[in-house]
C-alpha cells in the first residue's frame, strides 16, 4: 500500500505503540488520525487491528469490513478476511 508521506509518521507511531503493547495510547492516536484524514484501506486495516487489540470488537469488524471493500490486492484482502473471521 502507498500512504501519503504526511500520514506515514502517524501510522509508524501507532505501530510502535502497538508493538510496545500500549493499546490505550495506540487507540488515542488512531482515533485522532481517523478524525482528520480520508479513510483508505490501509488506514482502516490498521484501525481494525488497534480496535481489536483494545477490545472494541464491533468497531474492529467494521474497520476490517470497510478496508476489505477498499482493497484490491488479493493477498492483502486474504489477510483482512482472516481478521474478519476472528472477530
Amino acid at each position: 500500500w502507498v500512504v501519503e508521506d504526511d500520514l506515514a509518521p502517524q501510522m509508524d507511531r501507532i505501530k510502535e505503540l502497538m508493538a510496545g503493547e500500549d493499546a490505550d495510547a495506540a487507540l488515542s492516536e488512531m482515533e485522532r488520525m481517523l478524525a482528520g484524514t480520508a479513510h483508505d484501506g490501509e488506514i482502516l486495516y490498521l484501525a481494525g487491528i488497534v480496535y481489536s487489540n483494545s477490545g472494541h470488537d464491533e468497531r474492529a469488524f467494521d474497520c476490517f469490513t470497510r478496508a476489505l471493500t477498499l482493497t484490491v490486492d488479493e493477498k492483502v484482502r486474504t489477510v483482512i478476511k482472516r481478521h474478519i473471521e476472528k472477530e
